[in-house]
């Protein structure tokens, strides 16, 4: 029990002090084992250093530093039922990509996943790699068959339709990319918001 509101107690200082994932949070908190005398708990927050943020003044956008992928435009309006709209699936800052996967995530009451088409980013003649798609979700995948792509470009394009007016948002997560050794690495993400 006084493990749990440790780590409780832990997650919420991490919390304020601005970690946006769960994951975050866990790979930023180290519990120290907790003496046995309830009076006495002891926990350490470790920090990583965090990563410069620079905003670009044209477009007020996060300008990646890092491998990254983000939905574009990032804030899309939704203004009637059946409206149909598009969104890319961007990446900033790739080297030696060969492939890649990511899950976005949408609000089923307010959208509904239409289509999605490759992007231009991997060399020609790369496929999209079938993946089921369910409710909320739909997992973004393709590999190049030849040749690898290094920089920015768009990986995907989704079209979604709206059913509810209303505040949701776009999210990405488990993004990766691999090369042609099968060598896989983590992206950063940047979500979108669908706004009425």
């Amino acid at each position: 029990m006084n493990r749990i509101l440790v780590i409780l107690g832990v997650l919420l200082i991490v919390f304020f002090l601005g970690c946006n994932t769960a994951s975050e949070m866990v790979d930023d908190v180290i519990v120290m084992p907790i003496a046995s005398d309830a009076d006495e708990m002891t926990a350490e927050v470790t920090e990583e250093p965090m990563e410069e943020i620079i905003v670009d003044d044209a477009t007020d956008e996060v300008v990646p530093t890092s491998l990254t992928f983000r939905v574009t435009p990032m804030s899309v309006r939704s203004t009637t039922v059946g409206q149909q709209f598009t969104v890319n699936v961007d990446i900033a800052l790739g080297e030696n990509v060969a492939g890649y996967q990511v899950s976005l995530a949408f609000d089923a009451t307010a959208l509904r996943y239409v289509s999605r088409s490759n992007g231009d980013y991997l060399p020609p003649g790369a496929f999209v790699v079938p993946t089921g798609n369910v409710v909320d979700r739909v997992l973004l995948s393709a590999q190049a068959l030849a040749g690898t792509s290094d920089g920015d470009g768009t990986l995907a394009t989704v079209t979604f339709e709206v059913v509810a007016v209303k505040r949701s948002s776009l999210q990405l997560s488990d993004a990766i990319v691999t090369d042609f050794n099968g060598v896989t690495t983590s992206a950063a993400v940047q979500h979108a918001e669908v706004v009425p």
